[in-house]
């Protein structure tokens, strides 16, 4: 169901505002009482629901803006982030996600998680992809 564009806006301004009440990892926001505020109504089914609140989420992190999540067992949700070292954080989880996701591909494909990314670096005409991957590899064959 596509949202109007007014609807959007409003949908917008109030996820901004719950977030700028939710600044720092420490303060983080549960996924289903950020979608209660956001769309006023409670979340009954947190997978299908959810996903209009992370579409918005997406869109604005898109622009910018520093929305951060925490899976902790005991406080998860979304939070503005308050310091740089929290974004620092959440990216480095986040390109360790996007690795594990190459390396899928890589053993799906029969081939190794350099090559893939080589093949990915040479279609942007860019290697700088290398070097992380090798980090990535060194931290996994240490676990």
């Amino acid at each position: 169901m596509a949202i109007s564009s007014e609807r959007k806006e409003v949908l917008i301004a109030r996820l901004l505002y719950a977030l700028s009440q939710h600044v720092g990892k420490g303060n983080a926001i549960d996924q289903g009482e950020l979608y209660q505020f956001v769309f006023k109504k409670p979340c009954t089914n947190k997978h299908n629901q959810a996903r209009e609140l992370r579409a918005l989420i997406e869109e604005l992190r898109k622009k910018g803006i520093p929305i951060l999540s925490t899976h902790e067992k005991d406080g998860g949700g979304y939070y503005l982030a308050q310091a740089s070292q929290e974004i620092e954080d959440y990216c480095k989880r986040l390109r360790k996600r996007a690795l594990k996701l190459l390396d899928i591909e890589a053993q799906i494909r029969g081939k190794t998680l350099p090559g893939v990314v080589a093949e990915i670096a040479f279609s942007l005409g860019s290697h700088r992809l290398i070097g992380e991957v090798e980090r990535y590899e060194s931290e996994r064959s240490k676990s």
